[in-house]
């Protein structure tokens, strides 16, 4: 099977990241604000970057910006109000992609890990579309953090919020973003979502923290990233 290679040649320190996840993009950013010279990898087997998986949006009542503004591409974002308490996570996710990727990051999308030698810090993964395959060469592998035991929310966006108690804010386009334990179902919701996690209201804050906490352990030289 024919393979590509993303040997560091001019022997740039490499970091890959197992997924793109707003935590991921968050770090790989908090990195290159640290230490321009990486090499940044984020593998994803989606084939697009934001704008799928919605994740909650929830920013508070001052919780804008959330990240540092040259994370945030010059257009694509729908950018929050002096009034929102929401954002659309996704697309928030997919602005810092086209941000990072602008700073000279590498993703591959539709791509999963085959073979994973730890000695020789090289792992290989799957190119869409065709049977080749890459090498990428690694200093540092973040590996996706776990979800068990942890509660599956139910979300929703609509023009108003249901009747029940429920973690919610409103975005700039006037529509509310909102979430919920239980098995009840909101009427005209103009989109529904799922989710595992601990806390809505800080799931974006609680994003950006894993990744100030991820870059910091990578830049002290700890592998336990």
């Amino acid at each position: 099977m024919p393979s590509l290679s993303y040997r560091r040649w001019t022997r740039l320190p490499s970091i890959v990241f197992q997924n793109s996840s707003l935590t991921s993009i968050a770090c790989a950013h908090f990195l290159l604000d640290t230490q321009e010279s990486l090499e940044i990898h984020l593998i994803s087997g989606s084939f697009e970057v934001g704008l799928m998986g919605e994740t909650p949006g929830i920013i508070g009542e001052s919780g804008w910006p959330v990240v540092r503004p040259h994370w945030i591409s010059e257009g694509g974002l729908d950018l929050p109000q002096e009034t929102s308490t929401a954002l659309r996570a996704s697309w928030l996710a997919k602005s810092m992609a086209i941000s990072l990727s602008q700073r000279g990051a590498s993703f591959h999308t539709g791509s999963r890990i085959l073979t994973h030698d730890e000695d020789s810090k090289k792992i290989v993964i799957t190119v869409p579309g065709d049977e080749k395959t890459s090498e990428i060469h690694y200093d540092t592998l973040v590996t996706p953090e776990t979800t068990s035991g942890e509660a599956q929310w139910k979300g929703a966006v609509a023009l108003s919020l249901p009747e029940w108690p429920s973690v919610n804010g409103r975005r700039s386009d006037g529509t509310h973003e909102f979430w919920w334990l239980d098995e009840r179902k909101p009427e005209n919701t103009l989109q529904t979502m799922s989710w595992v996690g601990v806390d809505p209201s800080s799931a974006v804050n609680d994003a950006i923290t894993e990744a100030r906490r991820i870059s910091d352990n990578i830049l002290s030289g700890s592998l336990a990233a």
